[in-house]
């Protein structure tokens, strides 16, 4: 409720009268509606599904994995709206790997630096020697196609698998209600099996701070990244041979000529062990070298 006054001036007796007027209102709370209950409001449903409709009309704006695809743009409009985001900043910081959504890893970490759930920003603690995995080298590698095989030049890490012991990062936050830190169990680098971005070769420090932040979230503030992945959390598959070359068929004739083979060698080598011990017992049983 608000109470406003009302002013008007009028002249009595040649002298200007003031009147004051006390109007109340009523003061409209701002009409808004989290993701959660749109589903639920014939009217803010339509208006999603028409925004994700001319979202999904984007050409340039989205990227190809959501282009023409309302659904899909629907889901991202409603996570945009549970994080207070734009949606189509939130679109282009996703990604699909094996048939799942996953959102970049910035993204994900802006949203739960940004959320109420911790108070300022997150703190880290770096272990170990990362001099040692700073080197990266260039490699060609030959890959399968469409059209057959073709070369491509990658850059790869420089460092071993033993370099990466014991470096890790430990990630920290101030929950909301306390005053101190909670600093989560250290994450090793060595531990870290599924690497689909390629700023683990140039950037890993940042890479597995990224992880680090995730990790912590899902143990102390859960319901800020509920459902959500990154592509580093999704385990890429291995390319496997769609279509292999048949195995080679043996027909019957070469079956049963095969089997004549190998019993006619047989026969051969029992036929020679034969010979040779009836020359050994001539020999023995022979009195002189004429005889034998």
């Amino acid at each position: 409720m608000c109470v406003a006054l009302k002013r008007c001036a009028y002249r009595h007796k040649g002298k200007i009268m003031e009147n004051t007027n006390i109007v109340t209102t009523e003061q409209q709370a701002p009409n808004t509606i989290s993701a959660s209950n749109a589903i639920f409001n014939v009217q803010a449903l339509g208006q999603l599904t028409a925004f994700a409709n001319l979202m999904a009309d984007s050409q340039v704006t989205v990227p190809a994995h959501l282009a023409g695809k309302p659904a899909d743009c629907m889901a991202i409009v409603m996570q945009a709206m549970q994080w207070g985001m734009n949606p189509y900043a939130v679109a282009q910081k996703t990604h699909l790997v094996n048939g799942v959504l996953g959102y970049e890893a910035q993204l994900v970490n802006a949203v739960i630096a940004s959320s109420s759930a911790i108070h300022g920003r997150f703190h880290y603690r770096y272990g170990g020697d990362w001099e040692r995995c700073t080197r990266t080298k260039e490699i060609t590698r030959d890959k399968n196609g469409k059209n057959g095989k073709y070369t491509v030049t990658e850059r790869v890490r420089g460092w071993t698998d033993e370099d990466e012991i014991g470096l890790f990062v430990q990630v920290g936050a101030i929950l909301r209600g306390e005053s101190e830190i909670t600093w989560g169990e250290p994450l090793y680098l060595s531990g870290v099996v599924t690497r689909n971005s390629p700023l683990w070769v140039s950037n890993p420090k940042q890479q597995i701070a990224y992880l680090g932040v995730k990790y912590w979230a899902r143990l102390y503030c859960p319901e800020v990244i509920l459902g959500v992945y990154s592509p580093d959390e999704v385990e890429q598959r291995e390319e496997r041979e769609i279509n292999p070359a048949p195995v080679q068929r043996m027909s019957v004739q070469e079956i049963t000529s095969e089997v004549s083979t190998r019993t006619s060698a047989q026969e051969s080598a029992a036929n020679v062990d034969a010979v040779a011990d009836d020359l050994r017992e001539r020999i023995d049983t022979a009195s002189s070298v004429d005889q034998a």
